[in-house]
């Protein structure tokens, strides 16, 4: 499988350098579980860090989602009839590798950007049941901190996405709308702030 190949070339690479998963991990600021978890197939490096990694293996970017070396080009014709078809090939499975890291950004951006929605609306139910028992402010300041604390995670997560999304177009050359998947959810985001402003209207009447 593709990841298969990838991890055993990452694998590789790092040996020869004499460098141990843990150096490896240290250099890059992750965990040495990410690195086993590359080296064994199970995952993939982020877009973010591939130009650091390649760097610290003596390869280039495109070397690692090949899975392999780039190989001397050779004075036969044939030679090189071959080689522009594996690289048409291979040019396909990049983009499949980095299309599937990009998909995992924004899989996680989708998933936060529901915990942060469903904060800033609980935030709005605290702060209504707060205010029924107690008639004060308290729990509509609370449920302001939740819902702060829900904005914060969706424009964290957005974020990263959004440098991801850059990395993904210098890469591949591809157009890829960061509006069309942070929309959605921000609409509800911003539904929950309006409400929240409302509410404070209603208290202070």
């Amino acid at each position: 499988m593709e990841n298969e190949r990838i991890g055993y070339f990452i694998a590789e690479c790092r040996k020869e350098k004499q460098i141990t998963q843990q150096e490896l991990a240290d250099k890059l600021n992750i965990t040495n579980k990410a690195v086993s978890k590359w080296e064994t197939g199970k995952g993939l490096p982020d877009i973010t860090i591939l130009t650091e990694l390649a760097k610290i293996l003596g390869v280039s970017s495109d070397e690692i989602l090949r899975g392999k070396k780039n190989e001397k080009e050779s004075s036969f014709s044939d030679d090189r009839v071959e080689n522009k078809a594996s690289e048409k090939v291979m040019n396909h499975s990049n983009d499949i590798v980095i299309n599937y890291m990009l998909q995992k950004s924004i899989t996680k951006f989708k998933l936060m950007a529901m915990v942060s929605i469903l904060l800033s609306f609980a935030g709005i139910i605290i702060q209504y049941f707060v205010w029924m028992d107690a008639k004060n402010l308290t729990g509509w300041l609370f449920g302001c901190w939740i819902e702060i604390c829900g904005a914060g995670i969706f424009y964290y997560y957005k974020t990263i996405m959004e440098n991801q999304m850059k990395d993904y177009k210098t890469v591949t050359e591809k157009e890829v709308e960061i509006k069309e998947v942070s929309s959605p959810y921000l609409r509800p985001l911003m539904t929950a702030w309006g409400i929240m402003l409302m509410t404070l209207m209603l208290y202070a009447i």
